[in-house]
């Protein structure tokens, strides 16, 4: 096993022994910074002047976590991918879901990259779900979509992932609607935005109507000017007196009277980017614009924020799970999934075919999940923060192993967290954002 035991003034050349330009193209954006390097949820913090609201007591129990031994033969598919002084965190490689079901009572899964791609519902990740409903595995999606849960729901079950396999379904868009409803606990004593009454909405040109229609103690604001609230659920089109199609600088133009207003913001979505291929702005960019306005810092709802993963996890409890039990989450993204897992006190599975699947050499779903090079996946998990780090990582959310072979049984990678961070900041030119 290849050991990585401190930094030194080799760090530019060990760069590029791993291919650290070609593999993280798309990697260390950072501008969403989220908490500090311990994984524990503590009381309200500010990292990058973004508000962050966490539950205290939330202390990730997944830090130097012994799983007991194995069978021999799903033995052959982990693999510890090594141990860095920098880091104090090591990250095993499994073949599959079936090498770790049976230490876990329950899974909350993303969705978007994980179970499909928009268009098509991956047929490993279908075959995943019904294992796991044989073996009683408890499933709950988590999604940072903006839409409500009733929409994404129907969507699965056209997918051909129906109800029965699993047992709730919550979205960033669902909490966001509820807590302007007010039929929702989270963020209850943020009152500039449970009690607004006039809203602007950065929609999604979909359903951006009936959204606000459900709201009806709520009214659309015909601009900036007259809103006491902006909600960012979408970069297609502004909802004000009627949904028209808007271009960035129609969105500009808004957040910028709003900005000079100090109008609070609700971010219905985090993300910055769509993971498309084309980079397509989403509202966390939105958010992002509105600080360099000037604004005052928006209110994110979903994915890393830890209020989402408190639901998830008192959803989990209601449907039968009780509170002592172990829970793995399972997504594609180190910012979102495996940051907010980490902090939520949840181990964590990242899957290569999903968002980073460019950063690692390797085509993304639905193309036949694959075994990233050793080399790719060495850089790429070196990059991370302690915060960032996987307990598993795998080629999809496949049950068992992908026959691909690029990475031999025996092959091990060494992971190296904060260390390589700072060697990274000594390369000239940074990568390009990620693609999530």
């Amino acid at each position: 096993m290849e050991r990585l035991s401190s930094v030194t003034s080799t760090g530019r050349s060990v760069l590029s022994h791993w291919g650290f330009a070609r593999a993280h193209s798309k990697l260390l954006h950072r501008k969403l910074s989220i908490g500090g390097g311990a994984r524990s949820g503590a009381a309200q913090s500010s990292a990058g002047g973004l508000s962050i609201l966490a539950f205290v007591g939330v202390t990730c129990l997944g830090w130097g976590c012994v799983l007991p031994s194995l069978s021999k033969k799903r033995e052959r598919g982990r693999r510890k991918l090594g141990r860095c002084s920098g880091g104090g965190l090591s990250t095993t490689w499994v073949s599959g879901i079936r090498d770790i079901a049976d230490q876990y009572d329950a899974f909350i899964l993303d969705l978007w990259g994980v179970v499909h791609n928009g268009a098509v519902a991956f047929p490993w990740a279908k075959e995943t779900l019904m294992e796991l409903k044989r073996l009683r595995k408890l499933v709950l999606f988590l999604s940072n979509s903006s839409r409500r849960r009733e929409t994404n729901s129907a969507a699965l079950e056209k997918l051909g992932v129906g109800p029965d396999l699993y047992v709730d379904l919550i979205t960033s868009g669902e909490v966001s609607w509820r807590i302007l409803a007010g039929a929702c606990d989270v963020m209850d004593h943020i009152t500039t935005i449970k009690e607004a009454k006039n809203i602007l909405t950065f929609g999604n040109g979909s359903d951006d109507v009936e959204y606000m229609r459900a709201l009806k103690e709520k009214n659309v604001a015909a601009d900036a000017a007259e809103a006491d609230l902006l909600l960012a659920r979408g970069c297609f089109s502004l909802y004000g007196p009627e949904v028209k199609q808007a271009s960035w600088e129609d969105f500009d133009a808004q957040l910028r009277l709003a900005a000079a207003g100090r109008v609070p913001m609700l971010v219905a979505n985090p993300d910055v980017v769509r993971p498309d291929g084309n980079d397509s702005p989403m509202p966390g960019r939105l958010a992002q614009r509105y600080r360099e306005l000037g604004g005052p810092d928006p209110t994110f709802v979903g994915k890393p924020y830890a209020e989402v993963f408190q639901l998830a996890l008192e959803q989990l409890q209601e449907a039968g799970v009780p509170a002592t039990a172990r829970v793995c989450m399972v997504g594609d993204s180190v910012r979102h999934d495996v940051r907010g897992a980490c902090a939520a006190g949840l181990d964590v599975v990242l899957l290569c075919s999903g968002v980073h699947s460019e950063a690692l050499g390797l085509e993304q779903a639905p193309a036949p999940p694959r075994r990233p090079s050793e080399e790719s996946l060495r850089g790429f998990l070196g990059a991370l923060p302690p915060e960032e780090t996987p307990t598993y990582v795998t080629a999809a959310l496949a049950w068992g192993e992908v026959e691909d072979g690029r990475v031999s049984e025996e092959s091990e990678v060494a992971v190296c967290g904060l260390a390589c961070v700072d060697i990274a900041q000594e390369v000239e030119a940074f990568p390009a954002a990620d693609a999530k």
